[in-house]
């Protein structure tokens, strides 16, 4: 997503485009701190993943969706994962993909990270596919 300018709308569909492109084809870096919007998480092996954080610098294009929709494909529909407390937009961006029929919560935050536990009940490949085709 290298050399597109943020700053207009024709560019910032651009760069939807593209990281939706990306997502699809199994090529989004989540450790890329230079994009727009990503996450962290961890996948540690005999342990469910763990989603940390996600941020977007552009809001109001779905930039931090789309990439949820990353660590949702590589978590997989029907497995469980966990996830640390947010601050409000990333409570939205579960809200959202919860109210969309993608992860359905499982479990009240507890402990000293007030972890919360989801399972992926939608396919978020299918979701992403539409929001590809909408403008």
């Amino acid at each position: 997503m290298e050399g597109l300018n943020a700053n207009n709308t024709e560019n910032i569909e651009k760069i939807r485009s593209q990281l939706i492109d990306n997502i699809l084809a199994g090529k989004h870096d989540s450790e890329n701190d230079n994009d727009l919007a990503n996450y962290r998480a961890t996948f540690l092996k005999g342990e469910e993943p763990l989603f940390v954080n996600i941020w977007s610098v552009k809001r109001g294009h779905q930039l931090g969706y789309i990439v949820l929709h990353d660590f949702l494909m590589k978590v997989g529909k029907g497995n469980i994962f966990s996830s640390t407390d947010f601050e409000p937009d990333g409570v939205k961006l579960f809200e959202k993909a919860a109210a969309n029929g993608l992860i359905k919560q499982i479990s009240e935050k507890s402990g000293l990270n007030n972890i919360t536990r989801w399972k992926i009940v939608g396919d978020p490949r299918a979701n992403l596919e539409k929001l590809k085709n909408i403008k």
